[in-house]
């Protein structure tokens, strides 16, 4: 609460591949990175339309490479 008022809201996530099925469409919900092959494999052999719903909270964090600066708003440059 801010001042009284609702600064926020908890939404749940939906569920992104029945919602796709719902509609016809093939979908596939991935949860770890090996189920990740086998989704990716058969959405590609399908030929049509896909959805692969990829819950990446299980996946190990990535690796980030830092930038090198830019030159930008720089003068003389």
């Amino acid at each position: 609460m801010l001042e009284g008022r609702r600064a926020a809201v908890d939404l749940q996530t939906p569920d992104f591949a029945a919602l796709a099925r719902s509609m016809g469409m093939a979908a596939w919900s991935v949860a770890s990175a090996g189920e990740f092959g086998a989704a990716f494999t058969a959405a590609c052999e399908l030929g049509g339309p896909a959805l692969l719903d990829i819950d990446i909270t299980g996946f190990e964090p990535m690796r980030i490479v830092p930038q090198a600066p830019s030159n930008r708003g720089r003068r003389g440059r």
